[in-house]
């Protein structure tokens, strides 16, 4: 056949097909393709043609502008390991199950989701209160939201971290200036200038099974007036998880944490300089989640050391028992039983009391992860007896919850909540139930503008004595992130204390303004 009626032939072929799809639509079913069917196909050779093409090309270099962190599709918020309430949920944070990048740079401190976030808390009403002061930076990042164009455009801001070996690494540096109304925290204090500066560094596994991670802080405060003791604060934690099966987890973590108690306590009288306190943690938990009945197994001891001369420092060991009902819905619900021991230093304290006490906890909650609304709370009630007939047992109602709530792509609600019964040296006194509740907005006015504001509330009720202490406080701030690696900040605050002792109310208010460097 020759050329010119080859040319006719392709050419008759070609109206045909551009013709008969168009005539079929008139025709009934099964006699030709439908408009769908037709979409369908172009969609799909639509797909295959990229495909082709996506596999004709070099991978993207990070170096030359791609985001090596893209961010995760959807998950819930993440965890912060052991001692974060809501690690019962599933944990989002493991690695890809294809690719070497790590994920996307989260909320946190740092900006590293951590990678041991297995085993349920241990919350014990005996654990010692976080006393590390270390600031957290503004809520940033991307929400648990399907992945859009927003996620997108504030993960360009986020820092990417260092890859050392099979781990990824961040840090950050912050130094600032800023003003307190009452630098001495106290009834009648005087105002004082101050610098300031924080280090935070992280470093997380990326390994496809278990977890290894460690984030360490510290921060210093000095004020230009000499009177006003030095404000130091340090913490540094590991954790670590071991996937013994796909339903069974050992976890484990130990800590160190250090600080200065204000002088303004009712625990230190007249001593205006404060007091150095150190709590060394330790962590053990086993959890198994197969079947109807999920089952948590935790152990905890906490060693804390007040500054020399006082008769407060103490161990304590706790330990508990949940039970989860793993409906597989959005709201799962526990029972939490645990007991305790709290052996002190000092047999006798200088009042002649002996303090060596034991305890017991029953508490109910639920876990929640409808997407927008992740973590858990719980109610329960708790009772800790001394030793000594002479001290009235500490007990009352727990109320303890870490929830995070995101009803949009720019807003993001954190509620915390705990229930601690803190050790006293004050003559009569068994101890105090102390309850607090600290509720955090943060709204993204651009995708590297973040707005920040939040308020909390503590009271503090001493058990043997007639003693309240209760504080309210609002803060509000704002952070700019000029890149990755810069960013700006600016909050403001004010504190308002209040005790059933005269002369041991005051008032504060602070400024601040920083300058962070990430990496």
């Amino acid at each position: 056949m020759s050329t010119p009626r080859l040319a006719a032939l392709a050419l008759s072929l070609a109206i045909a097909g551009a013709v008969v799809p168009v005539r079929a639509q008139d025709v009934g079913d099964g006699q030709s393709a439908t408009a769908d069917d037709e979409a369908a196909a172009a969609a799909e050779a639509l797909r295959l043609k990229r495909a082709r093409a996506a596999a004709a090309e070099p991978a993207p270099d990070a170096a030359a502008g791609a985001d090596p962190y893209p961010l995760a599709d959807a998950g819930a918020a993440p965890d912060d390991g052991l001692g974060v309430p809501g690690d019962d949920a599933a944990d989002p944070s493991l690695p890809p199950a294809t690719g070497s990048l790590p994920p996307a740079p989260t909320p946190t401190t740092l900006g590293l989701r951590p990678s041991t976030s297995a085993v349920a808390p241990l919350t014990s009403v005996v654990r010692p209160a976080d006393r590390s002061g270390v600031a957290a930076l503004p809520v940033t990042g991307a929400p648990p939201l399907a992945r859009d164009a927003e996620q997108e455009a504030r993960a360009a801001y986020d820092p990417v971290g260092l890859r050392v070996g099979s781990f990824v690494a961040a840090g950050s540096v912050t130094a600032g200036v800023g003003y307190s109304s009452n630098a001495a925290e106290s009834a009648g204090g005087s105002g004082s200038a101050y610098y300031l500066t924080r280090g935070s560094l992280a470093l997380r596994s990326d390994w496809e099974r278990h977890g290894f991670d460690v984030v360490a802080n510290g921060g210093l405060r000095r004020y230009a007036d000499d009177a006003i003791a030095v404000e130091p604060n340090a913490d540094v934690t590991a954790t670590a998880r071991l996937d013994l099966t796909e339903t069974d987890r050992v976890a484990a973590s130990a800590g160190w944490t250090y600080s200065r108690e204000t002088g303004s306590s009712a625990e230190l009288g007249a001593k205006s300089t404060g007091s150095d306190v150190h709590t060394l943690s330790g962590t053990l938990g086993y959890e198994r989640d197969a079947g109807l009945i999920g089952l948590a197994l935790k152990g905890a001891v906490d060693r804390t050391s007040y500054e020399a001369g006082e008769s407060r420092s103490n161990t304590a060991v706790s330990g508990s028992l949940r039970l989860t009902l793993e409906n597989g819905a959005a709201l799962r619900p526990f029972v939490e039983g645990g007991g305790f021991t709290r052996r002190y230093d000092d047999k006798v304290d200088g009042s002649g009391y002996a303090r060596d006490s034991v305890g017991w906890e029953l508490k109910t909650g639920v876990v929640v992860d409808t997407g927008l609304l992740t973590g858990e709370a719980s109610v329960g009630y708790a009772l800790e007896r001394p030793e000594d007939g002479r001290l009235d047992d500490i007990a009352g109602f727990t109320a303890d919850a870490g929830l995070a709530w995101t009803p949009t792509e720019l807003v993001t609600v954190g509620l915390k909540g705990t229930t601690t019964f803190e050790p006293s040296q004050i003559a009569g006194a068994s101890g105090s139930v102390k309850h607090a509740v600290d509720v955090d907005v943060a709204y993204a006015l651009q995708p590297n503008v973040i707005l920040n504001t939040g308020a909390g509330f503590s009271y503090q009720d001493y058990t043997g004595v007639s003693r309240t202490v209760e504080t309210f406080a609002v803060r509000a701030g704002a952070e700019w992130r000029l890149n990755r690696t810069v960013s700006l900040g600016l909050t403001g605050s004010h504190a308002r204390t209040e005790s059933s002792v005269a002369g041991e109310s005051y008032d504060e208010s602070r400024i601040e303004a920083t300058v962070t460097l990430r990496r």
